[in-house]
């Protein structure tokens, strides 16, 4: 499936489901984004094709508020990375190894300082630190080492749709949001349904 290039503010890839008109990939690219993000971008749609669209694009049923998607983007996101990860870890390990270490060292402890927009980077990295072992001497890494963290680091090695809605619903739970739906369309495409707005649910707690 060819893939169309566009500059943007964030670096990301959007996959088409099977019965979309445009069979195609479109990269965003952020001016600023590091190889290793156009990498894992690249591997989100591979993984995409071979598996589902879901592993590089959110599909949401209309119910879904925008609000509750985002936050719902930013606690899963790190599944899709984790899982590109491997297939770039395989192409171009030292570039990885770089960019992860680089990624980590940049870290600020303090929770006031975090960039909400980072979040999802810096629990891939703190995940891949783990996963694929990269020896450093990186003390906020098991500073900020958390069930989350853990459980990414930790995720199958081979994905399956169904191994990518265990892995939604166990983050979900982890960090307190309510458990996600995978449905199937009419035309058998995947999309996220959340049955309870997510929130009014952190708002009630």
């Amino acid at each position: 499936m060819p893939v169309k290039f566009r500059p943007s503010e964030h670096t990301q890839i959007s996959s088409p489901l099977p019965d979309m008109e445009d069979q195609e990939h479109v990269l965003e690219i952020d001016q600023n984004a590091w190889d290793s993000d156009i990498l894992i971008s690249l591997c989100q749609a591979a993984l995409a094709e071979r598996i589902d669209p879901l592993f590089s694009t959110y599909y949401f049923d209309e119910s879904v508020t925008e609000q509750s998607g985002i936050i719902f983007v930013q606690a899963t996101s790190p599944i899709l990375d984790i899982w590109a990860s491997d297939l770039a870890f395989g192409l171009e390990p030292e570039m990885m190894r770089e960019s992860t270490i680089r990624m980590v060292e940049a870290v600020e402890p303090d929770e006031d300082s975090f960039d909400l927009d980072m979040l999802a980077s810096i629990a891939t990295s703190l995940a891949q630190v783990h996963r694929f072992s990269i020896q450093h001497d990186l003390g906020i890494v098991e500073q900020m080492t958390d069930e989350y963290i853990n459980y990414l680091a930790s995720l199958p090695k081979e994905p399956s749709l169904l191994d990518l809605h265990e892995a939604a619903i166990e983050v979900c739970r982890i960090l307190g949001l309510p458990e996600p739906e995978l449905s199937i369309s009419e035309t058998k495409s995947a999309y996220w349904k959340i049955p309870v707005d997510i929130v009014e649910c952190l708002r009630e707690k």
